[in-house]
């Protein structure tokens, strides 16, 4: 039975980003998932009704998202991690928000490969019926995708509603000590929601 505490608790749920000290373990989380048979079919299937951003050539929807997940895997594996404080999440957006144009230089990337997790949403996105938060992001090289010239490969992660997951569950008659510890095991923490290739600045290339 629920009493009026485990309600509140269930009616609030929003995105709490990771103490600095627990990104390793999340970051080692999304790896291991990332080669799991749910990622591939699930990145598959998205390419395969047209939902990705990026489509690396490839002879069919099953290739071209092994080929995506094996680079992101790639990208995870070399990253220096980075926690984002929520006095600089709010000025790289008023930042962002004044960017002249979307090229880059690689000396101003933190570092060549990197996962960064937000203490807050840096935007959101659209799903039926709901808009999840944008909680983190990855970068680095992607030999398949990137064009002639150079250009970092940006994934952007969000944050699955964990809340709408425990109400579904409480609902089903289980408790919320129990649906958490299902939601923990059965899923990953962020999901791919998002991808983006910002070309090296023109600076940069005519001085190659």
């Amino acid at each position: 039975m629920l009493d009026e505490t485990d309600l509140d608790d269930l009616r609030t749920g929003s995105w709490t980003a990771p103490a600095p000290a627990e990104i390793p373990a999340l970051h080692a989380s999304l790896r291991r998932w990332l080669g799991h048979p749910y990622f591939l079919k699930v990145t598959c299937d998205a390419l395969a009704a047209g939902n990705g951003t990026i489509f690396p050539s490839a002879v069919d929807p099953l290739e071209a998202a092994a080929i995506l997940l094996s680079e992101e895997i790639d990208r995870l594996a070399a990253a220096d991690l980075y926690a984002v404080d929520p006095t600089m999440t709010a000025e790289a957006l008023t930042a962002g928000a004044h960017l002249p144009d979307l090229s880059v230089e690689s000396s101003e990337l933190p570092s060549p490969q990197g996962f960064m997790v937000f203490s807050a949403p840096i935007g959101y996105s659209d799903a039926p019926g709901e808009s999840v938060p944008i909680v983190a992001c990855s970068w680095g090289r992607s030999p398949h995708c990137a064009p002639p010239g150079g250009a970092v490969w940006l994934t952007f992660w969000s944050a699955p509603d964990i809340e709408q997951l425990i109400r579904v569950g409480v609902w089903a008659g289980l408790t919320i000590d129990e649906v958490r510890r299902q939601v923990d095991q059965s899923g990953p923490a962020l999901v791919w929601d998002d991808e983006a290739l910002l070309c090296w600045s023109l600076a940069r290339l005519r001085s190659l």
